[in-house]
């Protein structure tokens, strides 16, 4: 397989799994490695180094909220799909779409916001921390912050 920009081989779902092709990538170290040379350019993501610039496709978002977990203060953190522990706090705020999925800044590199989208499983747990304010917005504090979330 060859990519280039209009067929690129490497997608990442929306679930954080990267592909070659149609064949999940099982390699957690490679995976690693790919996110320490994404970029995000006018064309959408690629692995930039300096030897070369290889197109991917990313389905939504290029991390995925896999898990939380909450101390003692219900303070929430997450774990990312590459094995990354990231605060639900001002650095690292959650966003709701317009479709009602959530998602979290991880990190900003090239001036572009880097986001994880949460997958159901960890939406489901993320919202035993919701509390209900009224009919249609809920609230979550975590680390001091309060985010407010509304029903669609």
């Amino acid at each position: 397989m060859v990519s280039d920009i209009n067929n690129p081989v490497l997608r990442i779902d929306t679930e954080g799994i990267w592909y070659y092709g149609d064949t999940p990538i099982q390699r957690a170290g490679l995976v690693r490695l790919f996110y320490t040379a994404l970029q995000k350019c006018d064309e959408g993501y690629a692995l930039i180094t300096p030897a070369e610039s290889v197109p991917i496709v990313v389905d939504d978002a290029p991390f995925a909220v896999i898990a939380v977990h909450s101390d003692e203060n219900t303070n929430i953190t997450l774990t990312l799909n590459d094995g990354t522990l990231l605060p639900l706090d001002n650095e690292h705020p959650l966003r709701q779409s317009e479709n009602n999925i959530l998602y979290v800044k991880v990190f900003e590199r090239g001036g572009h916001a880097f986001e994880a989208r949460f997958t159901l499983a960890s939406y489901l747990a993320l919202a035993e921390f919701f509390e209900c304010i009224t009919d249609t917005t809920f609230v979550l504090k975590s680390f001091g912050r309060e985010f407010r979330l509304h029903a669609l």
